[in-house]
C-alpha cells in the first residue's frame, strides 16, 4: 500500500515488488499460454490480457506466492510522429514528450466545503484512448492551435519483441507458479489445476486461447513417497527375516518386530507436534531408522530369554532381564541420538534439508528405547508363558535353527581367529 502512494519513480527505474517468496524460489508448476486452432493472432500479444484478466485467478489460489511470466509483449500506446510536419511546426521530440508527460496526470485540487461537509476534489487527466492524445494542444498562438493529430498518428500497438518463447515449436507465454514457503505442493497442484480447467472453459475460450499444463511435481513426489514407503516395508520385512534366522523362534521374532510399527507410528506424533511435514526427506529418515529400531529390543529379549533359561518364572525373567540391561540400551540410544540431534539445529539450506531426517531418526530411536523397556517385557511375559515349552523342543530341529546355528558358529570362529594371540588382535 505504501509503494502505491509513491507518485513517481526516476527514469529507467521499475517499481519495487514485494512477494511472499524469495527471488531464488523456483516454480513448482509450469504452464504455457497458447492459441487455439483458428486464431491467427500471435500468442505473444496476449500478455496484457493475461496480466489484466487472468493472473488474479491464479495468484488468489491458496498456496501461490508469485508467478513468473516469460515471453509475450505488452499492449501500449504508440505515437507515430511525422518528422517533416513536426519540423514545419517548429517542434522537437523532447518538447512533445514533456507536454504529454505534463498532461497525463491526476492531481489533487484541494477540498470544497458545502455546508457541513468537505469534498475532496481531484483533477483526472490521464489518457484513456488515442483520441485523448490526438486532441492535446501542443502550442496555441492566438490564430493557430497545433494538436498532436496535426503531425502524428496515435494508435494501440505492442512492445518490441525482445525474447522468443517456444514450446513444442509453437509460440507461447511461459507461466511459472512459485509456492508459499509452507505450501503443500500436492494440494497446491490439485487446487490450481481446477482453477486452470475452469479458466480454459469459461474465460480463455472466448479469446481462442488456453493454458497448457506442462509440468508439476506431483508425479515425482508421489513416486518418491511410494518408493520410500516400499523401502520401509522391504527393510522391515528383511529385518524380521534376519530376526527369524538368528532368534530361531517365531515368538521371539514377533515380540521384537513389534518395536518397528510402534516406533514408526509414534514418530508421526512427534513430527506433528514439531510442525514438520511428512515428506520424502522425513520418510527417508524413518527408512534409515528401521534397522536401528530393533537393536534395543533384541538386547532386552535375549537377556529375558537368558533369565528364563535359568528357571525363573516368565514375569520374573521379564522384569529382571530388562532391569539388568536398561542402562546399556539407554547409553546405546543416547549415542545414536547424539549423532543426529545436532543436525536439528543446523541453519541455512543444510538445516532445512536434513532437519526432517534428524527429527525422524531421533524420535524413532528414542521411542524404540521406550518400547524396549515397556512393551517388550510385557509382551515377552505373556507369550513366553503360553509358548515356551512347545517352541524350545522344536527350535533346534527346524531348518531356520540349523541355518542360524551355522551362521553363529561361523561368526564365533571368526571372533576366535581374531583374538587368538597378540598378533591377530593387532591385525584386527
Amino acid at each position: 500500500n505504501k509503494l502505491d502512494e509513491v507518485p513517481a519513480y526516476p527514469e529507467n527505474v521499475d517499481k519495487p515488488i514485494i512477494t511472499a517468496t524469495g527471488a531464488a524460489t523456483s516454480p513448482v508448476i509450469w504452464m504455457v499460454l497458447k492459441t487455439l486452432d483458428g486464431n491467427s493472432n500471435s500468442t505473444y500479444t496476449y500478455r496484457t490480457y493475461f496480466e489484466n484478466n487472468i493472473r488474479q485467478y491464479l495468484e488468489r489460489t491458496e498456496g501461490v506466492a508469485d508467478l513468473f511470466i516469460g515471453g509475450g509483449i505488452e499492449k501500449e500506446m504508440h505515437i507515430i510522429v511525422k518528422p517533416e510536419r513536426l519540423a514545419a511546426y517548429g517542434l522537437t521530440i523532447t518538447e512533445l514528450i514533456n507536454i504529454l508527460r505534463a498532461e497525463n496526470i491526476n492531481i489533487s485540487a484541494g477540498t470544497l466545503g458545502v455546508g457541513r461537509r468537505d469534498y475532496r476534489i481531484r483533477a483526472v487527466a490521464e489518457f484513456k484512448s488515442p483520441a485523448d492524445i490526438e486532441n492535446i494542444v501542443i502550442r496555441s498562438t492566438g490564430f493557430q492551435r497545433i494538436k498532436v493529430a496535426d503531425f502524428a498518428e496515435v494508435k494501440f500497438g505492442y512492445q518490441k519483441l525482445n525474447a522468443a518463447m517456444l514450446h513444442m515449436g509453437q509460440e507461447g507465454i511461459a507461466i511459472g507458479v512459485k509456492p508459499e514457503p509452507d505450501a503443500n505442493i500436492l494440494e497446491l497442484s490439485d487446487r490450481l489445476e481446477e482453477v486452470v480447467n475452469w479458466l480454459n472453459t469459461e474465460k480463455l475460450v472466448t479469446e481462442k486461447i488456453f493454458l497448457d499444463w506442462v509440468y508439476d511435481q506431483r508425479r515425482y513426489i508421489r513416486g518418491a513417497i511410494s518408493l520410500v514407503r516400499q523401502n520401509i516395508l522391504l527393510g522391515g520385512t528383511l529385518a524380521v527375516i534376519v530376526l527369524l534366522i538368528f532368534l530361531r523362534s517365531f515368538t521371539s521374532t514377533i515380540i521384537v518386530a513389534t518395536a518397528i510399527p510402534i516406533s514408526i507410528i509414534g514418530t508421526f506424533i512427534f513430527m506433528n507436534l514439531l510442525d514438520r511435514n511428512l515428506n520424502v526427506v522425513s520418510l527417508a529418515g524413518i527408512a534409515f531408522a528401521v534397522g536401528m529400531l530393533i537393536d534395543n529390543a533384541i538386547v532386552v529379549l535375549e537377556n529375558i530369554d537368558r533369565h528364563r533359561n535359568m528357571g525363573k518364572s516368565a514375569f520374573k525373567a521379564a522384569y529382571e532381564g530388562t532391569r539388568e540391561v536398561w542402562g546399556a540400551i539407554l547409553a546405546s540410544t543416547l549415542t545414536t541420538i547424539a549423532v543426529f540431534l545436532p543436525v536439528v539445529f543446523m541453519q541455512e539450506e543444510a538445516g532445512q534439508l536434513f532437519r526432517d531426517i534428524a527429527i525422524a531418526v531421533t524420535s524413532a530411536v528414542g521411542l524404540s528405547l521406550f518400547v524396549s523397556v515397556s512393551v517388550i517385557p510385557m509382551f515377552s511375559k505373556q507369550l513366553f508363558t503360553l509358548t515356551r515349552r512347545r517352541q524350545s523342543s522344536a527350535k533346534a530341529k527346524s531348518y531356520l535353527g540349523s541355518l542360524g546355528l551355522m551362521i553363529e558358529r561361523s561368526v564365533m570362529w571368526l571372533v576366535k581367529l581374531a583374538t587368538r594371540n597378540w598378533m591377530t588382535r593387532m591385525a584386527t
